[in-house]
């Protein structure tokens, strides 16, 4: 009897319940998690924090059958057209969901830098595969298993809320890009500043003089909110004596011109201006210089010009187009500089030579046509680009033809500076050294 006993004791100890064993647990919390994700009949609206900066907004609805479909505010074909790929809810180091094939999320890691202009091998150092750290109510949050990106998924309220989202940002960048002007002004707060919008980065930059009149700036990443046409900065910021969050009931005067907004419900008015804030009257020349430091001696630039739209001159309609260069004379030869395309790995005709030496006039540099060389009448694209590009320049296309531009360094290390007409500021070009 003992023994039966003891027997039956060790048994008992021994006994797992099925419920409690860990394959069981895990495939219990997989399925919760599924259901949660399903189970938004509107889909969700996700918030997705690159480890390499920025937010972006994606509309997301998955279906039953490991089914997604999503929009992005990436840009204007992704925020309204829908794209379906597969997904996954798998146990890794924790329970994640995968996006497995290729989507709008993934362009934000491509490591082609044509597809979505990040780092080579890079992308913009983003995820696509998040374990999930928690659920709470209405919201989901999750961490990129490879970079620890974060991205938050909020139930959209209704089929509206999941299509309107991702519009906002298009919407903001396409009327505020209606400003023609470089340059363009407000006040807030009792300081007159000087906006500027990186639109790839999605950042807003006010710049102002301080106390000593000396230039100063403040600089906030932004999303827009398709639902409520609402540009909020993801970290809020003072300018004078208001403190800037949100911007909300933006609009364009297309006839005058004047971008139109509320911070804090009171009304401002972006305008345009011709002139910079405050010129920095050394950075025309600092610019020249620094073009016999670069590689080959040259300044180079993807887009070129941009006059209303960029890429205004065509580069990119040239078959093999990689970058307009203004070269000196490590590319011409004896103290020649002056404008050649870039194509096919090569540098070809027809190309502009400008009159030396470089001339700066109270910090406003001169460009002067001294040579036209190769064919700019042939009907080409790259001929029909290079002549545009030319008469941008040097104001037209006849030698002794100038025209006077701004140089504004955009970076710290002054290794990168916009070009900007001075006649109008309608103009700009932006130049980085050869790579």
């Amino acid at each position: 009897m003992l023994a039966l006993t003891v027997f039956t004791a060790c048994k008992k100890s021994n006994t797992v319940a099925t419920q409690d064993l860990p394959e069981v647990r895990v495939a219990a919390t997989l399925s919760a998690y599924s259901k949660t994700l399903t189970g938004s009949s509107n889909g969700w609206k996700a918030f997705l924090y690159p480890y390499g900066g920025g937010v972006y907004l994606f509309s997301m609805k998955f279906g039953t059958n490991n089914r997604v479909t999503m929009l992005s505010d990436i840009n204007a074909t992704t925020s309204s057209t829908p794209a379906e790929s597969s997904y996954l809810i798998r146990q890794q180091q924790a329970p994640s969901l995968l996006f497995d094939t290729y989507n709008y999320i993934h362009l934000l890691a491509d490591p082609d830098p044509s597809v979505n202009g990040g780092l080579a091998g890079e992308g913009a150092y983003s995820d696509f595969e998040f374990y999930i750290d928690n659920v709470k109510g209405d919201t989901v949050n999750l961490i990129g298993n490879r970079l620890g990106s974060k991205m938050m998924l909020v139930k959209a309220a209704s089929a509206s809320d999941f299509t309107t989202f991702t519009t906002g940002t298009n919407d903001f960048i396409g009327k505020f890009s209606q400003l023609r002007t470089y340059f363009k002004r407000v006040t807030i707060g009792g300081v007159d500043c000087e906006v500027k919008l990186d639109i790839a980065n999605k950042i807003l930059t006010f710049s102002y003089l301080d106390a000593s009149g000396n230039l100063a700036k403040v600089s906030g990443q932004f999303f827009v909110d398709g639902t409520n046409s609402s540009l909020v900065f993801v970290k809020p910021f003072t300018i004078g004596t208001v403190l800037v969050s949100s911007i909300k009931s933006f609009a364009i005067d297309a006839t005058n011109h004047v971008f139109s907004c509320t911070i804090n419900g009171t009304g401002y008015s972006i305008r345009e201006a011709i002139t910079p804030l405050k010129l920095d009257l050394t950075a025309a020349q600092r610019w020249y210089n620094q073009m016999a430091i670069n590689s080959n001696g040259t300044w180079t630039s993807t887009t070129a010009f941009h006059y209303g739209v960029d890429d205004y001159c065509g580069f990119k309609n040239i078959t093999g187009y990689s970058s307009l260069w203004y070269a000196g004379p490590v590319v011409f030869g004896g103290t020649s500089e002056g404008l050649i395309a870039f194509v096919n790995s090569a540098l070809s005709s027809p190309y502009a030579l400008s009159k030396v030496p470089f001339t700066v006039n109270a910090g406003i540099a001169r460009f002067t046509l001294l040579t036209n060389a190769g064919t700019f009448t042939a009907a080409t694209n790259q001929a029909i680009a290079m002549t545009s590009a030319r008469n941008l320049l040097y104001g037209g296309a006849v030698v002794g033809n100038f025209q006077d531009w701004y140089l504004i360094q955009t970076d710290a290390g002054g290794i990168n500076y916009d070009m900007v007409r001075a006649t109008d500021a309608q103009v700009w070009i932006s130049w980085k050294p050869r790579s």
